[in-house]
């Protein structure tokens, strides 16, 4: 699922992001400014890739390490998860 919205991402924004919604996005305090999210949750993380795309922003992906409880792992993330978002992006 994440590398499908990865490629998705780029292929919507043409922005070469490593992961699509997860990670620590870092911005200048100017561009913090540029950022007007409209979204509500989890869709905040696709918003910000689409205006920083859209208002040609400067960015840097700061690497992470994401530490799950096991519960997570064995329940995994609906694909109603992202049909909600991208019905978010596009409909809202």
């Amino acid at each position: 699922m994440l590398k499908a919205a990865v490629k998705f991402s780029k292929l919507s924004t043409g922005l070469p992001l490593s992961d699509a919604h997860n990670g620590l996005r870092a911005f200048s305090k100017e561009v913090i400014f540029e950022i007007n999210l409209q979204r509500d949750g989890m869709t905040h993380a696709s918003e910000i890739v689409e205006i920083v795309s859209e208002k040609k922003l400067s960015y840097q992906e700061v690497a992470v390490e994401i530490l799950y409880p096991k519960f997570m792992y064995k329940r995994g993330q609906s694909l109603w998860n992202s049909i909600n978002i991208l019905s978010d992006l596009f409909f809202k």
